[in-house]
């Protein structure tokens, strides 16, 4: 009976909240991301409670539990307010997911990783119609409506895709995952000679996630993306001089597209704007950790004069959670690396293997210049990346 449950009601409410997760933004739908982390958290513990075995803790385990913990502290260091409880439970239902991905069977691994990549086609094909088709009603909406976002404006102005998240570039990040994990999964089949609806489907969906890309012109995610696939490549050992002249070609091309772009346009919305700003607000964080290095401001606390974001996780992550949150974040980074390069000596699964972790090392890379450690609906597919490398590693040496 337990088994049924868990088959027919349980299972299918947690592939259905990985599946509708980036397309809920939780500061812009507060109530709704509230619903869905607490429906989810319910399922999954129900998933949790029901296994026939317990999850073989590792490195990596304690290492996730030590930051929830450094989380919890900082939230108690906020002293309690509405805001950061929401964040808190963001948290703790991206921990909650990891341990969903880390306890599934390869079966359902595999079904979590399928759920991502149809997502993923949604996401996409709902970006492309909120940059054609619904854009325009927006730049007549705001001004009508008092609203005043000129960033979003110019987004729109300039037909950057960002729709369903925040900005241009967590849409990128985002992106360029989803884009190398479909790599890994699209040259493993076709080594294996398989055929079928996962490989097609896989194909799709990098396509249109490419597309999307493109339209979101975030320089920061095409550069992320390029190193990305120069590391893919050494990785499953087809690294040659035709590929190096590719990507130093799209170097070349990233270069001069910085430089086009910053001719001829109001200040804002060059790159160099973008540039001078990180780096002010990277000045400002060093600042806010001088004067609490140990225990951060406090969850949710973290604000700069003109930015609620340092726009880089690890110098916001010590100035927020403190020195535990910042030591624990750095072993988790660590060690996906140290199992990601370990799994690549599993040759049987070499380019999935591969896959998993320059997905995860975009993540890591792109999060020296963005934020989207801290929102859920940009961090969750990490989460995911995270579970499947240590899984990996303990089913390739098991």
């Amino acid at each position: 009976m337990k088994r049924n449950i868990l088959d027919k009601i349980v299972w299918p409410v947690i592939l259905g909240f990985i599946f509708i997760r980036p397309f809920v933004c939780g500061s812009a739908f507060v109530n709704l991301n509230f619903i869905i982390i607490n429906i989810f958290i319910a399922a999954s513990f129900l998933y949790l409670y029901s296994k026939d075995k317990d999850i073989k803790a590792t490195v990596v385990d304690t290492a996730v539990i030590t930051l929830l913990i450094a989380i919890i502290i900082s939230a108690i260091i906020a002293a309690g307010k509405t805001n950061n409880i929401n964040e808190l439970y963001n948290y703790i239902s991206l921990v909650t997911l990891f341990y969903v991905a880390r306890a599934a069977n390869k079966e359902n691994r595999k079904v979590i990783m399928f759920t991502v990549i149809i997502s993923a086609v949604f996401v996409s094909l709902y970006s492309l119609r909120a940059l054609f088709i619904v854009s325009g009603l927006a730049l007549k909406y705001l001004p009508s409506h008092n609203i005043s976002y000129p960033f979003a404006e110019e987004f729109i102005k300039r037909g950057r895709a960002f729709s369903p998240f925040l900005s241009p570039n967590l849409l990128a990040e985002y992106l360029v995952m989803v884009i190398i994990l479909c790599c890994g999964i699209i040259t493993q089949r076709v080594k294996d000679k398989k055929n079928d609806y996962i490989l097609i489907i896989s194909g799709l969906c990098a396509g249109f996630s490419f597309v999307v890309l493109f339209f979101t012109k975030s320089i920061g995610g095409w550069l992320v993306l390029t190193v990305c696939i120069f590391i893919f490549l050494i990785s499953v050992k087809k690294m040659n001089k035709k590929y190096i002249a590719v990507l130093f070609s799209a170097v070349l091309i990233l270069s001069a597209v910085f430089i086009i772009r910053n001719r001829g346009q109001e200040y804002f919305t060059k790159p160099a704007f973008s540039v001078h700003k990180r780096l002010d607000y990277w000045k400002q964080t060093v600042d806010i950790i001088a004067l609490h290095p140990l225990g951060g401001t406090g969850l949710g606390n973290f604000s700069l004069r003109e930015s609620r974001t340092a726009h880089n996780s690890y110098l916001q992550i010590w100035a927020e959670i403190g020195i535990l949150g910042i030591s624990t974040w750095l072993i988790i980074v660590f060690l996906f690396i140290k199992t990601g390069i370990r799994n690549l000596s599993y040759n049987e699964k070499l380019y999935y293997n591969a896959g998993i972790l320059t997905a995860g090392l975009a993540f890591i890379l792109h999060n020296i210049i963005d934020f989207s450690f801290f929102t859920a609906q940009g961090s969750f597919l990490w989460w995911i990346v995270l579970a499947l490398n240590a899984s990996l590693h303990t089913d390739n040496y098991r």
